[in-house]
C-alpha cells in the first residue's frame, strides 16, 4: 500500500519506456497504467494566513505529477446537493471547511458506487490500473482518498510516502504547465522558481494542454473545468443515463458502518459497565445521527446503504481519531483515543510510521489489530 518516492519514479520511467516502445511499434498496449491522484485537502486554515488553502487552484497552477487527476473528497461524495435525502445531515450545522459549507450537509460522505464508477470513467481509470495517491505539504488526509478507492473495491491503490515537494526534491518528473485559462504573474513566477534547472526533466516534453485532456475519459471532456472534474455536471449529464465502463464489484461502500453498529458497541460497553455493579450502565439511543434514505430514487438508496455487520466478531471497540476535540468536545462512551497525527512521522505528515511503531501505538491502547474476532470502528469529527 505504501510506496516510496523512488519506487514511483522508477515505475513511471518504466511506463514511459513501454509507451515509447508501443509508439515505435515494438510492443502492444500495456494491460494497465499508473495513475497519480492528487488528494490534497485541508481541514484547518493556513496558520500563516488564517485562510483555507485552495487545493484545486494549487493543482491547476502546478506543479503536478505527470497527468495527475485531482480528487476532491467533498465533491465526489453523497452531498446534500445531489442526494438531498441520502446525506445524513442535509444542510444542518455546516462545518468550518470552505468546501463543505458550499455543498451543505455532512461533508465527504462516501459516494454511491455508481457515481464513483462514472468518475473513474471520466478520469480514464480502469479497475486494473495502479493508482498512487499523493498530496502537498500540509495536506494530512491523503489516506482518506486511498480509503475511498479501497471501499469501492479498487485493489491496486497506494499511498506515496512523502509529499509532492519531497518528490520534486528527489528528482521526480512533474508538470509545471498551468491548466488555467489565465494565470497571474505571481503564479507564473512561483512556477518558474520551482522549475529552475532542468526544464526538460521537469516538463517531460509536454508542450500544451492537449495531451492532458487526451489522457482523460473519452466523452467526458465537458465535465472538466480547467483540468478539474466537475462532479455536479458529471451527475446531471451521466448519472441517470450512463452505465460506467469501470468494473464495479460493490453495490455499496465496503468497510463503512451505520449508526446501529456504533450504538451496539456503545451499549455493549455500558452493559458491561453496569454488570460491574457501579450503577452507571444504561442505553444510548439519541447520540448518533441517523442516516436517512432517498425514497424517491431506488438506485440511490441501494448504493448508499452501507453496513459491515458480521457474526464473526465477538467484541467491538471504537477508536476516536480526533486531536484535541476528543477532550474538548467530549467523546462516545468507551471510545479509545488515537489521534490521526500519531499515525504520521513527527517530521513529515505525509509519511506513515513504520509497522513496529504503529503496532506500539495500538498496544499502548490495549488494541490487538490482529484479533480476527475484534471489530474496530474508527470515528472522527466529520467522517474523514
Amino acid at each position: 500500500t505504501l510506496v516510496s518516492i523512488q519506487q514511483c519514479i522508477t515505475a513511471y520511467e518504466q511506463q514511459q519506456h513501454q509507451q515509447t516502445q508501443k509508439n515505435q511499434g515494438k510492443s502492444s498496449n500495456p494491460s494497465s497504467k499508473i495513475v497519480f491522484i492528487d488528494g490534497s485537502w485541508y481541514h484547518k486554515p493556513n496558520p500563516l494566513t488564517n485562510k483555507f488553502r485552495d487545493p484545486t487552484h494549487e493543482f491547476q497552477i502546478g506543479p503536478r505529477l505527470p497527468f495527475a487527476r485531482y480528487l476532491n473528497i467533498d465533491e465526489l461524495a453523497t452531498t446534500s446537493t445531489l442526494f438531498p435525502n441520502a446525506n445524513p445531515q442535509n444542510n444542518q450545522n455546516p462545518t468550518t471547511s470552505a468546501t463543505a459549507t458550499a455543498t451543505g450537509g455532512l461533508p465527504h460522505m462516501m459516494p454511491p458506487p455508481h457515481l464513483f464508477g462514472l468518475s473513474m470513467d471520466a478520469y480514464n481509470i480502469r479497475k486494473e490500473d495502479t493508482v498512487v495517491v499523493y498530496g502537498r505539504r500540509g495536506a494530512l488526509f491523503t489516506p482518506r482518498v486511498w480509503f475511498l478507492f479501497v471501499c469501492m473495491g479498487h485493489d491496486n491503490v497506494h499511498l506515496l510516502q512523502g509529499s509532492l515537494e519531497d518528490y520534486v526534491e528527489e528528482g521526480g518528473v512533474v508538470e509545471f504547465d498551468s491548466l488555467l485559462a489565465t494565470t497571474t504573474k505571481e503564479e507564473e513566477d512561483g512556477n518558474n522558481r520551482q522549475n529552475d534547472g532542468d526544464d526538460d526533466r521537469q516538463n517531460d516534453g509536454k508542450d500544451d494542454l492537449y495531451n492532458y485532456y487526451a489522457s482523460m475519459g473519452e466523452g467526458y471532456a465537458d465535465c472538466f473545468d480547467e483540468g478539474v472534474l466537475n462532479v455536479t455536471r458529471l451527475y446531471h449529464t451521466h448519472y441517470s443515463t450512463t452505465i460506467p465502463d469501470y468494473k464495479l464489484n460493490v453495490t455499496s461502500a465496503m468497510n463503512i458502518c451505520g449508526k446501529e453498529e456504533v450504538l451496539d458497541a456503545v451499549n455493549q460497553y455500558l452493559d458491561d459497565d453496569d454488570d460491574d455493579g457501579d450503577g452507571d450502565g444504561g442505553t444510548v439511543t439519541t447520540t448518533i445521527v441517523e442516516t436517512t434514505k432517498d425514497t424517491t430514487n431506488e438506485e440511490e438508496e441501494d448504493d448508499t446503504t452501507i453496513s459491515t455487520s458480521s457474526n464473526r466478531f465477538k467484541k467491538t471497540i471504537i477508536l476516536d481519531t480526533r486531536g484535541s476535540g476528543y477532550t474538548k468536545n467530549g467523546h462516545m462512551p468507551s471510545a479509545i483515543h488515537l489521534p490521526y497525527s500519531k499515525i504520521a512521522t513527527p517530521t513529515n505528515s505525509l509519511k506513515i510510521r513504520s509497522k513496529l511503531e504503529l503496532e506500539k501505538l495500538f498496544q499502548e491502547r490495549g488494541v490487538d489489530v490482529l484479533d480476527s474476532e475484534l471489530k474496530i470502528i474508527l470515528s472522527c469529527g466529520s467522517g474523514v
